[in-house]
């Protein structure tokens, strides 16, 4: 079970990564950009498939609410402590 819940925390790291990098991307103008967002969006839906199979929707869709909440909380966090 411990397996399934780093598969999910890889998932959400993968997606948040992707996310992060659209405005890189310049609308998918940008070549690099925008492979490296498709592999982590691949990535983190591959990921994604080993997570289905273990916890119900629900659950894992709650759990990575969650573990994205932290992420972006700490980003944020890191954000306004760098700025001083």
């Amino acid at each position: 079970m411990i397996k399934t819940y780093l598969f999910l925390a890889g998932a959400v790291f993968f997606e948040v990564a992707g996310t992060m990098l659209l405005p890189v991307t310049q609308n998918f103008t940008k070549l690099v950009p925008t492979a490296a967002l498709a592999f982590f969006y691949l990535c983190a839906f591959y990921l994604l498939t080993f997570v289905t199979d273990k916890i119900p929707i629900a659950i894992y869709v709650c759990n990575m609410e969650w573990f994205r909440n932290i992420y972006y909380c700490h980003s944020w966090a890191m954000y306004f402590l760098n700025k001083r």
